[in-house]
């Protein structure tokens, strides 16, 4: 959808008011974000909007998007013991609670 974003107008317009981040985090606007090009298109399926780097910040990496710039990691992982102090189970629980949250925001859209 990122990339779908530079021809969508209202894709662009969230953009305007909401950081890539809020887009992903936030279940209702990632559910609008991937139902547009399902609209706009006609398609019966969709692919949940999100980033790939989403999963950096439960491990503590500090991800941050600077304008113009790109994504911006704070604490990369340079060294085994970095794996191994930033991977409990835990993180991987989160991830999955919060993909299956948009996933149920974005049925509850698909009628509108």
């Amino acid at each position: 959808m990122r990339q779908a974003g530079r021809y969508m107008p209202e894709y662009r317009a969230l953009r305007e008011r909401h950081s890539l981040l809020d887009l992903c985090h936030d279940p209702a606007l990632a559910a609008e974000v991937t139902l547009q090009p399902v609209r706009a298109l006609g398609v019966d399926a969709a692919i949940l909007f999100a980033d790939i780097l989403l999963p950096f910040e439960p491990l503590g990496l500090g991800l941050a998007f600077a304008a113009g710039e790109g994504p911006q990691i704070a604490r990369p992982i340079r060294t085994p013991a970095d794996v191994d102090r930033r991977w409990p189970w835990t993180i991987a629980r989160n991830i999955a609670q919060k993909i299956v949250r948009k996933i149920s925001v974005a049925r509850n859209f698909r009628g509108r």
